[in-house]
C-alpha cells in the first residue's frame, strides 16, 4: 500500500493518470474498529470494566483493547442481553431509583439497544 501511494504521488509525473482511475481509501473495518474502540471507550469505566473483572477475575481490563478482546466482551452483553433485557427494562421505568443509578441504568439501556446493535450490523 505504501509503495503504491509513494508511486501515485511521486514528483515525476508517473502516476497522474493511475491518480485518475484508483481511489485510494481504507477498508471498512477500519470504521468498525473505531467504532467499537469509541464505545468501549464511553462505556469502560462504567460498564464494561467492572463486567470484564465479573468475567474474567484477576484480568487485565485494557483502556486501548486489541479489537479481539472489545469485540469479545461486546458479543457476549450483545448475545445475552435477550435475557436480562425485560429486568432492564422494568428497573428503568422504577421511579424510585436515584438519578445517579437512573443514568447508569439509561445508559446501559442505549449501549444494549442501539449502539451496540448498530455497529454489529
Amino acid at each position: 500500500m505504501c509503495c503504491f501511494s509513494q508511486l501515485m504521488y511521486d514528483g515525476s509525473g508517473c502516476g497522474k493518470r493511475l491518480r485518475t482511475q484508483v481511489v485510494m481509501m481504507m477498508g471498512v473495518w477500519h470504521q468498525y474498529k473505531d467504532a467499537n474502540m469509541l464505545i468501549w471507550r464511553e462505556f469502560g469505566y462504567s460498564f464494561l470494566g467492572p463486567l470484564f473483572h465479573a468475567l474474567y477475575p484477576g484480568g487485565k481490563f485494557f483502556k486501548k483493547p486489541r479489537l479481539t478482546q472489545a469485540l469479545s466482551l461486546l458479543s457476549i452483553v450483545r448475545l445475552s442481553y435477550p435475557s436480562w433485557r425485560k429486568q432492564l427494562m422494568k428497573l428503568s421505568d422504577d421511579p424510585q431509583l436515584d438519578r445517579k443509578l437512573m443514568g447508569h441504568v439509561t445508559n446501559l439501556v442505549d449501549l444494549c439497544e442501539y449502539f451496540i446493535p448498530t455497529v454489529n450490523v
